[in-house]
């Protein structure tokens, strides 16, 4: 009789565990519903050190991972192409220009 019981018990917990992921399925992204079109950018949301100043440089980046600068100033930025919530899009090299705008360097597969 008791392992009537426990084959009861332990289909009852499967089938448990199968419904919360049935109520909750991932969306991906955070779980974001509301994303803003365009992202406000406030250099005095960052507290800098005394000393220090903040400015923006170039807006409209997807993914960025990496800034490097070369011996005239000129800045470079890698966007990875890839993000969690899976989304894939083309890694590049970008120079960003001194007006902001930005010039593909390099594209990757």
């Amino acid at each position: 009789m008791k392992v009537k019981y426990r084959i009861i018990i332990l289909f009852a917990v499967l089938v448990g565990f199968q419904s919360c992921y049935r109520i909750m399925p991932s969306k991906g992204g955070g779980q974001l519903d509301d994303v803003p079109e365009k992202r406000n950018i406030e250099p005095t949301d960052v507290l800098l050190p005394d000393g220090y100043k903040i400015e923006v440089v170039t807006e409209g980046l997807t993914f960025p991972t990496a800034v490097t600068f070369d011996e005239e100033g000129n800045i470079y930025v890698i966007e990875g192409g890839y993000s969690y919530g899976e989304v894939f899009l083309a890694p590049k090299l970008l120079k960003i220009q001194p007006d902001g705008s930005t010039t593909t360097v390099y594209t990757g597969q």
